[in-house]
């Protein structure tokens, strides 16, 4: 008998862990970022940013949202920004692809929010 409720729990745990990689949801947690590289999609233009404040600002937008997976990057067509984040040795922590619906590109899927997405309009006063 515990064999056999053993193995309901452990199928139980598999499916709800692929109903979940189905769904595709997904938080950001950026830690330890010095900078953001930030560049434009309709000037090609990048600008680094290195302000605490500034990064802050833009890593807590994205930390504070949820997203849900929307297909893949390859059904992508322009894109808006481009927002890499940096530790203090230049290593890439993360980098996303702002499109125009407010859907973003990360790691090859394309991700869109479950409620309002990034703001981006103070973007261009960087430059």
């Amino acid at each position: 008998m515990r064999k056999i409720l053993s193995r309901l729990l452990f199928a139980a745990a598999l499916l709800l862990a692929a109903v979940y990689l189905l769904t595709g949801q997904k938080t950001f947690r950026i830690r330890g970022a010095e900078s953001i590289r930030l560049s434009s999609g309709s000037t090609g233009q990048s600008v680094v940013l290195t302000d605490a404040e500034l990064v802050q600002r833009i890593t807590s937008q994205i930390d504070g949202l949820r997203w849900k997976a929307a297909g893949s990057a390859q059904d992508v067509d322009g894109w808006t920004w481009r927002i890499t984040w940096s530790d203090r040795s230049g290593k890439q922590l993360e980098e996303i692809t702002v499109l125009e619906d407010d859907a973003i590109v990360s790691r090859g899927r394309k991700w869109i929010p479950f409620a309002a997405g990034i703001d981006t309009s103070s973007f261009e006063d960087c430059f």
